[in-house]
């Protein structure tokens, strides 16, 4: 019988210090392994200035940054593949279904480095090159939401967190983020935090979790309901 053992990694480190640890357990080591395939995203700064409004460097694509960075370098490494390419054309496609005018990317090399890209875009029926700053906030974040779930699956985190990816999407859009999602949740783990009514009504009820803090603690309590105590924790709060 294989006795319990105990492994102290210590305090006082930002991140869990496991990847540090050498020769581990048969415990430490899947987890450590299940932490490593898992990462999550924030697109929420839409800003002028925000990393996926401006250049970046074009090799800096191997996967999609937490915030949407090298949006540009990444949908690049896509188009240029071909094994790829259809997920790039799934991309452009849904990006169409929240910017009607939207034709493809359009992604241009900076005149003063050509090792820099950013993501400018076409119109239909039109000659004129629109830059990123041309884009509402909703229609880049939902670009960089297309990108994140329908990339290839080998590319793909095996584990996705994303925090409100309703953020700024019309109610039209939510509902196509949502069919993405279910999409990508054949081949990835997916986790959405959202306050959205109309978010949460695209999922079935087994596959929400409500998250409420504990009044006077700080801590949470994560339950699964029925859908009529789901429906009665909606009339409640939304």
């Amino acid at each position: 019988e294989t006795k319990p053992s105990e492994v102290r990694l210590g305090g006082g480190s930002k991140e869990s210090a496991l990847s540090e640890k050498e020769g581990l357990d048969k415990t430490c080591q899947p987890v450590r392994s299940l932490l490593s395939s898992c990462r999550a995203y924030s697109f929420h700064d839409a800003a002028p200035a925000a990393k996926f409004r401006t250049y970046g460097y074009k090799f800096d694509n191997q996967y999609l940054h937490s915030d949407g960075g090298n949006l540009a370098a990444f949908l690049r490494r896509l188009a240029m593949v071909d094994k790829w390419r259809p997920h790039y054309s799934a991309i452009v496609q849904n990006a169409g279904l929240v910017a009607p005018m939207f034709e493809n990317f359009a992604i241009g090399e900076s005149a003063e480095n050509e090792d820099n890209v950013r993501l400018n875009w076409k119109e239909t029926d039109s000659d004129y090159l629109f830059s990123p700053s041309q884009l509402s906030d909703g229609a880049i974040r939902f670009i960089a939401l297309a990108t994140l779930f329908l990339q290839p699956p080998e590319l793909r985190p095996a584990i996705i967190v994303v925090d409100e990816p309703e953020l700024g999407l019309h109610p039209r859009a939510k509902s196509s983020l949502a069919k993405m999602v279910k999409a990508a949740g054949t081949t990835s783990q997916i986790i959405l935090a959202t306050q959205s009514p109309q978010l949460f009504d695209e999922f079935e009820s087994e596959s929400i979790i409500v998250v409420e803090r504990n009044p006077g603690e700080a801590s949470s309590t994560f339950r699964r309901g029925t859908k009529q105590q789901l429906r009665q924790w909606c009339d409640t709060y939304f």
